[in-house]
């Protein structure tokens, strides 16, 4: 069914799995909620042009497969309480408020994925445009084999500073970053 159909392959309570056939195929007119509570949540060859904040709560695990993730309006990914979230051969681009939050999220890989004009603007001092953990959080965060484009973390006023294009740690307890390449990224304060 998977290669035929785009949509909501289960959609019930305990389990959520949205896929098409294809990144060639445009998905932006598949509607997708906002929030999601279900034990499991996969996407698979998803356009996802983020129109709202899309929030996680409560979940098992969250999988993004072969996604390309986008928004026009400054809106990003948030995962509270979840066990396990993956990134697998995902591009995030254009998305200017990081491109996920996480909050008492066991365990965050991000592989073999492409990340292209990303970044945040803090007002102050800020750190990890891409990816921020709340204080707290006692995580794992796994980060191999990605290539960073042009992504960004800027200060909009001269007092303060800003740091750290990839993550704002948190709490990180452990963590493995290799592999990866980062080209014309900056850290730029006023």
């Amino acid at each position: 069914v998977s290669n035929y159909y785009a949509g909501a392959l289960i959609d019930n309570d305990s389990e959520q799995y949205y896929t098409a056939p294809g990144l060639e195929m445009n998905t932006n007119d598949i509607i997708l909620p906002a929030e999601y509570t279900a034990r499991k949540v996969t996407f698979r060859n998803l356009v996802i042009n983020l129109g709202e904040n899309c929030r996680f709560a409560g979940c098992e695990t969250v999988d993004f497969i072969n996604c390309k993730i986008t928004t026009d309006d400054s809106k990003t990914l948030y995962f509270k309480a979840i066990g396990n979230v993956s990134f697998t051969e995902c591009e995030f681009y254009d998305m200017d408020n990081h491109v996920a939050c996480f909050e008492s999220v066991n365990n965050v890989e991000v592989k073999q994925c492409t990340l292209r004009n990303c970044g945040w603007v803090c007002n102050g001092f800020g750190r990890g445009a891409l990816f921020t953990f709340k204080l707290g959080s006692r995580n794992t965060f796994t980060f191999i084999n990605n290539e960073v484009l042009n992504c960004y973390i800027k200060s909009a006023v001269s007092i303060g500073g800003c740091t750290g294009i990839l993550i704002d740690s948190g709490e990180v307890w452990k963590g493995m970053i290799r592999d990866n390449e980062f080209i014309g990224c900056q850290c730029k304060c006023k």
